[in-house]
């Protein structure tokens, strides 16, 4: 509890030379405690506040572009490979759909797959000489 009054005294006497200080500079119109000292922090304060004032622009400015190019470039990415995938299956279905063409053209040239099997059999068919021959065996 001590420490705690202690704290609250030290306090309010500060307090209290601070608002004497400011009163008693404010009657002459300058400074009058330790003004070089007070100069030099007023500038190094300012331009400490310019440099977070710059960093605070360039992290929310910056960081929202390149969260907007991110996405961006993660959306086109992802239609691009959609893409590819569909010329992928167009390029499969235009293979499947030339064989299929090519088999109709070929039967209505009257060169069908039966008639190549008819033929194939006239050709290698035995003569009457060669069946009796096999049949006497």
């Amino acid at each position: 509890m001590i420490t705690a009054l202690t704290y609250v005294g030290v306090s309010v006497f500060v307090l209290l030379v601070l608002i004497f200080v400011y009163a008693l500079e404010d009657r002459k119109g300058g400074r009058v405690i330790f003004p070089k000292m007070r100069e030099s922090l007023d500038i190094l304060f300012f331009h400490v506040l310019a440099f977070l004032s710059r960093c605070t622009a360039f992290f929310t400015h910056g960081f929202m572009r390149l969260l907007l190019h991110y996405s961006a470039h993660k959306i086109l990415k992802r239609i691009l490979s959609f893409l590819q995938h569909l010329e992928q299956k167009v390029e499969h279905l235009v293979r499947h759909n030339r064989k299929i063409a090519k088999t109709i053209k070929e039967e209505v040239k009257g060169k069908g797959h039966l008639q190549a099997i008819a033929e194939h059999k006239e050709e290698v068919a035995l003569s009457e000489e060669q069946k009796q021959d096999m049949r006497s065996h």
